[in-house]
């Protein structure tokens, strides 16, 4: 989120509407570049992966290793302008999903 929260006063003008994709980026990219070069001054020599988010690590981290199980998307909410009668499971690949228990 960075040092001042930088990246969360981003988001959350990018979601009310006052900034844009482009601006979010930005301040994503500088803030990643700015802990990069902090871990590169420590000695750090190999920067680890996964170490940015733009919002909630567990659920990146859920999402990267497709781990999204379906009663976590029955939480969700439409995205504005999506009709709210919208069936979100549709958005599951059923066929790669385990059925085993």
């Amino acid at each position: 989120m960075g040092p001042k929260r930088e990246l969360k006063f981003a988001l959350e003008s990018f979601w009310d509407g006052k900034s844009s994709a482009d601006d979010l980026l930005k301040a994503a990219s500088d803030l990643r570049s700015s802990i990069w070069k902090q871990m590169k001054n420590a000695g750090i020599k190999y920067i680890p992966s996964n170490t940015f988010f733009f919002y909630d690590q567990v659920l990146d981290t859920t999402a990267m290793l497709g781990a999204v199980p379906a009663s976590y998307l029955l939480l969700s909410k439409p995205a504005k302008g999506v009709d709210t009668t919208f069936n979100l499971l549709s958005l599951l690949d059923i066929s790669s999903q385990s059925t085993s228990k």
